[in-house]
C-alpha cells in the first residue's frame, strides 16, 4: 500500500497545539509544498517518532525536526547528532534533516503570544477557534519577523512558505 508520507517533507514537532499553529500559518499564507506535519508529544519523543515514521514511509525527501528554545545547548546538540545518525539509516544525507530550535518556544517566535497573556492562560491558544487563531496568524506579520528572525525564516521554509 501507499504511504501517506511518501516523497513528501516531514515536520516532526512536539505537539498537537504546534501543528494546529503550523497549519494555521500555511493556510493563511498559502503554502504551495506538501508538508507532513507529526506530532512527538515532547522532546524525548522526537527521535522514537522520527524512526516510526522513516520506517513506514516509502520515500521522505526531507526531514524538519522543531522543538522549543527548553531544548538548548547540550540537549538540543545530543538530539541533532541522535537524529543525523537515525536518517543515515534511512538514506537521507545529512543535509536532509534539520533540526530547528526556536525561542522561546513555537507561539513566541510566531507572535502569536505576549507574556501577559500566557500568565492569564497559559493554554488560551490551545482553546480558541480556528477563524480567531488564522486572524492571530495575519496580524503577526510573519513575513517581517522572519527578515529579521533567520530561524523564524527557516522554519518557514521548511513548513512551505515562499519568504521571496
Amino acid at each position: 500500500p501507499q504511504s501517506t508520507v511518501a516523497g513528501q517533507h516531514l515536520v516532526i514537532v512536539e505537539g498537537r497545539s504546534d501543528v494546529r499553529y503550523l497549519e494555521s500559518v500555511r493556510r493563511v499564507h498559502h503554502a504551495s509544498r506538501k508538508v507532513t506535519f507529526v506530532p512527538a508529544s515532547g522532546p524525548r519523543n522526537m527521535v522514537p517518532v522520527t524512526r516510526t515514521m522513516l520506517e513506514v514511509a516509502e520515500s521522505v525527501l526531507a526531514l524538519t525536526v522543531l522543538v522549543d528554545g527548553d531544548v538548548a545547548g547540550p540537549q538540543a546538540d545530543r538530539l541533532t547528532e541522535d537524529l543525523k545518525g537515525l536518517v543515515s539509516e534511512f538514506g537521507l544525507g545529512p543535509n536532509d534533516v534539520d533540526v530547528i530550535v526556536v525561542h522561546p518556544d513555537l507561539e513566541g517566535a510566531l507572535g502569536l503570544t505576549d507574556s501577559e497573556t500566557v500568565l492569564r492562560n497559559p493554554r488560551y491558544l490551545r482553546n480558541i477557534a480556528d477563524t480567531k487563531l488564522d486572524t492571530m496568524v495575519e496580524k503577526a506579520d510573519l513575513m517581517t519577523r522572519a527578515a529579521r528572525d533567520p530561524t523564524l525564516g527557516k522554519l518557514l521554509r521548511a513548513i512551505g512558505l515562499d519568504l521571496g
